[in-house]
């Protein structure tokens, strides 16, 4: 027990962290952070050595980490939170050892959170690499004799893989409806996983609204959904720099530019750059089945009821319809590119021209807001395929069903293949296509076989995924936390099987969703202002 505590003095109090101590006078009980005593070391060392291992202790419920969490060993301490429905409880005490060492690490808490400073997140990291970190939490009545009143215990571990790349996503206010009208709030951050410092605010104040944001495989290439000068089809296409400026020169129009091969201007949906960067894909020709709902969490009811997967190329500027995936009489949308560039994987549903016949009436636009997200699922119902085809340099082919993530009677969309091209991770639920508070995240081999659903999926909604440039980690999206998206992350092994996921909590913001998380294969500095210029 000696040598654990010289830890404890070692790691937080040398540092300045807290530690709550027994005091005689109730205002001094919180509030000495300089060196821990012999006699706090010794209330302290009391009351875990008076601790009976046999005795079920009233329940504390730790909420974050979830237990059996798995780390990079490259991320920055999360919050380890907790709820203690304990009357008596006043102080915690937090104490953490390993499976592997006989070090101890504690902490006494005064409100039930606790954000390891880099010098003690870095010693657990390290003890529970090929091992445990057990995080138990005392809660404590300190009237008198320290009382335990409480007991909540959950074992996490740290992963050999780092996650070894940054995060780009976009974080906006709620309901969309607010949201739309004040495309100024929504921000653009490149968040590296490692840093303790406020994930930095890279594109904001913009005066358009923006969406969907993608990589090349390289990190050369970035995309960006953008608004441009009214365009709903303006999409921001340019080399990677640390400074990099929104000009017409950078801006594609697949609204104004397509209309050639499509009859009619066009979004452009769910662009993504192909891994060479030299090509964008995107879903032109859509019918946007679109209704704007009071709801905070589930604010938008939205799918597609037509469209075709169109191409762009970079060297010559010219669009094309790629042949196979352009099916007049299908809805084709959310293309994925395999790493190779060789495929395609997109999203395929016969058109219901009954679901169409109501977006071209406009008749949606005097839904009623306050009408259930169940009754809005149960009335228009579309479910999609996934489908895989060739690239073949522009030129398409036969598009295959993608066995394991077609044919099932639910709603798979979403893909998105792993870097080494083995795994494609994609959304099931029962019905349309995002925002769906049942969707599950499922892995599937790409060239198609059995599917398995995730562990790491989290109780509402699980989607916009995307995966770490070395293949190790998955972050995707979820509202287990309340109506704001959050991030977890997974790890994912050589044979597909994910870990308990970690809540990227570091990255959330007051009273703002965050949305489409990309990793980016590029430094975490790589990009650290994006403007806009009329010229």
């Amino acid at each position: 027990m000696k040598k654990a505590f010289l830890i404890v003095c070692i790691v937080l109090f040398a540092a300045g962290a807290y530690a709550a101590l027994a005091s005689d006078s109730p205002d001094d009980r919180y509030v000495n952070r300089g060196k821990m005593s012999r006699a706090d070391r010794e209330v302290i060392e009391g009351i875990l050595n008076g601790i009976d291992p046999s005795r079920r202790y009233p329940p504390i419920d730790i909420t974050n980490p979830l237990d059996g969490a798995l780390f990079p060993r490259d991320m920055a301490s999360p919050d380890i939170t907790w709820r203690d429905e304990n009357p008596g409880s006043l102080l915690w005490l937090v104490n953490v050892t390993f499976d592997k060492s006989e070090d101890t690490i504690t902490y006494v808490a005064d409100k039930p959170v606790w954000t390891p400073d880099r010098e003690a997140w870095d010693t657990i990291k390290e003890r529970s690499r090929n091992g445990g970190a057990r995080i138990t939490v005392f809660g404590l009545d300190t009237r008198g004799e320290y009382i335990i009143t409480g007991r909540g215990s959950i074992l996490i571990a740290t992963s050999e893989d780092p996650a070894g790349a940054p995060l780009m996503y976009l974080q906006m206010p709620l309901p969309f409806a607010y949201a739309q009208a004040h495309p100024e709030e929504f921000r653009w951050c490149l968040a590296d996983l490692s840093s303790y410092t406020k994930p930095p605010v890279v594109l904001e104040g913009m005066p358009v609204c923006g969406n969907c944001h993608s990589f090349s495989k390289n990190g050369t290439v970035l995309g960006l959904d953008v608004d441009y000068r009214g365009d709903k089809g303006g999409y921001f296409l340019a080399d990677v720099a640390e400074n990099m400026a929104v000009t017409p020169g950078r801006v594609i129009s697949w609204g104004t530019a397509t209309q050639e091969i499509t009859g009619s201007p066009t979004f452009g949906f769910f662009p993504k750059v192909s891994p060479d960067g030299r090509y964008v894909a995107a879903t032109v020709r859509e019918k946007s089945f679109f209704v704007l709902r009071n709801e905070t969490a589930f604010s938008q009811f939205f799918f597609l009821a037509a469209g075709s997967i169109a191409w762009y190329s970079r060297s010559d500027g010219t669009f094309h319809l790629l042949p196979g995936a352009a099916d007049p009489s299908y809805v084709q949308t959310c293309p994925d590119w395999s790493p190779d560039g060789r495929y395609v994987v997109y999203c395929r549903s016969p058109v219901d021209t009954d679901l169409v016949a109501i977006v071209d009436s406009k008749v949606l636009r005097n839904v009623d807001p306050e009408i259930s997200l169940a009754e809005l699922n149960a009335t228009y119902r579309i479910t999609y395929d996934l489908y895989r085809i060739p690239f073949n340099d522009g030129r398409g082919g036969d598009p295959e069903p993608l066995a394991g993530a077609s044919g099932n009677g639910m709603s798979n969309y979403f893909p998105r293949h792993s870097p080494d091209g083995k795994w494609i991770v994609f959304c099931k639920g029962a019905n349309g296509l995002a925002l769906a508070p049942d969707s599950r995240l499922w892995i599937v081999p790409a060239g198609g076989g059995t599917a398995r659903e995730l562990g790491a999926n989290r109780g509402t909604m699980n989607s916009w995924h995307s995966w770490s440039p070395n293949g190790r980690w998955l972050v995707f999206s979820s509202k287990d936390q309340g109506p704001f998206t959050v991030f977890y992350l997974c790890h994912i092994d050589d044979e597909g099987r994910d870990s308990v996921p970690v809540l990227l909590s570091r990255l959330n913001g007051r009273n703002l969703t965050n949305l489409v998380p990309e990793f980016g294969n590029v430094a975490p500095d790589a990009i650290r202002h994006i403007g806009f210029r009329d010229s």
